[in-house]
């Protein structure tokens, strides 16, 4: 009986990190004035083709550390040559919510 109130204990405790991912994901998606929601406008705002918004939102909770260089990696992408540009670019970056 010991192992088995011991498997319902492993059970509990890896609900908890699925229950704290999605109140983080419902923060970013669905609440009033969430961030993507906010990105959305602020591209609605911008309706010259030659004006890019990069819009970066920072995990702080720590869930990303592992594939964090390839993230950088891809912001270095992003960022074109000063002479292949053609228009201008702004970036915004936002920190997520706490975990």
């Amino acid at each position: 009986m010991i192992f088995v109130a011991d498997l319902h204990n492993v059970g509990n405790q890896l609900q908890q990190p699925q229950a704290a991912y999605a109140a983080a994901t419902n923060h970013l998606s669905q609440r009033r004035g969430n961030l993507i929601r906010r990105a959305e406008q602020l591209r609605c705002l911008m309706p010259n083709n030659d004006k890019t918004e990069i819009a970066i939102i920072l995990d702080r909770s720590g869930s990303m550390e592992t594939i964090r260089k390839d993230m950088e990696g891809g912001f270095k992408a992003l960022r074109p040559s000063p002479r292949s540009r053609s228009g201008t670019t702004r970036w915004k970056t936002t920190r997520g919510p706490r975990p």
